[in-house]
């Protein structure tokens, strides 16, 4: 069997067990860093081959520095085919054709790179700065993906995602609804939409692709954004703010803390599993509704330290009537 044939096996053998993003994970790591492996008999796949191309991987500049956790992230994906491999492919004698994972030879080398935890976030006084280098940026796509994952604190594969049909506009409740599929917590996640997005998302809707029911759409028809990394860049360049897409969820996180927002309100808004809280699993029952507060809140620190102008809400245009009438 080669590397290609192993991981297409794989990948038939746990169709209904792996996410649609995992299968993308495995297909994308042999495609940019095994590509030169896919049609060599797994068995030609050495330790000394490994150590090499992991050392070439973790060197090798990208976007955002070195590779490290790129080829982390590729070195684990092999390991999991190998084992799989060792499982799967048996002689006439029932014996494995394959005895050894070569990629267990990084750890007595000391090759595996160190995970570096990143805890960065936009600062309160860099937010003005993102944000006019994001609002110069010539592809309305990326910009408005970009500033929507800051204000909803989505997973950037969750806001890739995102499809017209999951936004409900119309009323005085907004919501956006994240399918469980494309969720971490394999569970369906409605964000109330707080005023900057309405307006962001109704902008967006005057020019929707009729060929692609993606809000972010790809290049090619049917497709969504990917992780602008190129584009990051050229922000980071701009702004002299260096920052992730998970930097904005991140820093949307950190708002919401500052905010005095209660504890089951915070993880709900981010979508973090309650099924190891016992309170927060059986005994807080919170609905959409009740995180329209708050998201609003948040949105409205977020303009302010970006110096970002809102449009009126439904609830000020009210007071104002009222007001109006009363005198």
């Amino acid at each position: 069997q080669t590397l290609q044939q192993v991981l297409d096996d794989y990948l038939t053998q746990y169709d209904k067990r792996l996410r649609p993003t995992t299968k993308n994970l495995y297909r994308g790591a042999i495609r940019r860093c095994f590509s030169d492996w896919a049609s060599l008999p797994i068995t030609n796949i050495e330790e000394d081959m490994v150590a090499e191309r992991q050392i070439a991987l973790s060197n090798a500049h990208g976007p955002r520095g070195k590779g490290e956790a790129h080829a982390n992230q590729a070195m684990r994906t092999l390991r999991t085919l190998f084992n799989f491999a060792m499982l799967a492919y048996k002689d006439e004698n029932k014996k494995p054709l394959i005895v050894s994972n070569p990629v267990r030879g990084l750890k007595p080398r000391r090759l595996w790179n160190k995970s570096v935890s990143r805890d960065e976030l936009i600062a309160d006084d860099q937010l003005s700065d993102w944000y006019q280098a994001v609002m110069k940026l010539e592809n309305s796509t990326v910009r408005d993906y970009m500033l929507l994952c800051l204000f909803t604190g989505l997973r950037r594969s969750e806001a890739a995602h995102i499809k017209w049909s999951n936004v409900k506009l119309t009323g005085n409740k907004p919501v956006l609804i994240i399918p469980a599929a494309d969720t971490k917590t394999n569970s369906e996640h409605k964000l109330p939409l707080p005023t900057f997005v309405v307006q962001l998302l109704d902008e967006r809707s005057k020019v929707r692709r009729i060929d692609n029911d993606y809000v972010f759409p790809g290049d090619k028809p049917g497709t969504h954004v990917v992780e602008p990394k190129r584009v990051i860049a050229k922000v980071i360049e701009a702004s002299g703010v260096d920052f992730s897409m998970h930097t904005l969820r991140r820093t949307f996180g950190t708002v919401a803390g500052r905010l005095d927002i209660s504890q089951y309100k915070h993880k709900m808004l981010m979508n973090h599993s309650m099924k190891e809280e016992v309170t927060g699993a059986h005994y807080v029952k919170l609905t959409v509704e009740d995180l329209r507060e708050p998201m609003q809140k948040i949105c409205d620190h977020i303009c302010k330290l970006a110096g970002i102008d809102q449009p009126v809400t439904v609830a000020q245009l009210k007071m104002l009537a009222h007001e109006i009438i009363g005198e």
